[in-house]
């Protein structure tokens, strides 16, 4: 059991009445866990000089294009964040790109 489920079981409350509220209320605890680890990973590496600034452009953008293609697939196109990380995230890979 995941530790939002309690929260995503509590019943008919404001947050949870919606399906589509729990269901982005799941995607962004598991994508704000996924952003802690990462930041970890690159902290880390960091530290031992075993990552290089591209990387973490490429990585970064990665993450983020996919992340709001998921989003997307997640709400069938229903919620305004979706377009926002793809933005952002193909953005990204533009700038790694073209440095």
């Amino acid at each position: 059991m995941h530790a939002i489920s309690p929260t995503l079981l509590a019943g008919d409350s404001a947050i949870t009445g919606s399906p589509v509220t729990r269901q982005v209320t799941r995607f962004a605890w598991h994508w704000a866990g996924a952003l802690c680890l990462s930041m970890a990973a690159v902290l880390a590496l960091s530290a031992h000089g075993d990552i290089t600034t591209p990387a973490i452009i490429l990585a970064t953008g990665i993450a983020l294009l996919s992340m709001g293609i998921a989003d997307d697939n997640l709400t069938c196109g229903r919620l305004f964040g979706w377009p926002l990380i793809t933005l952002t995230g193909a953005l990204t890979l533009l700038a790694h790109y073209t440095t």
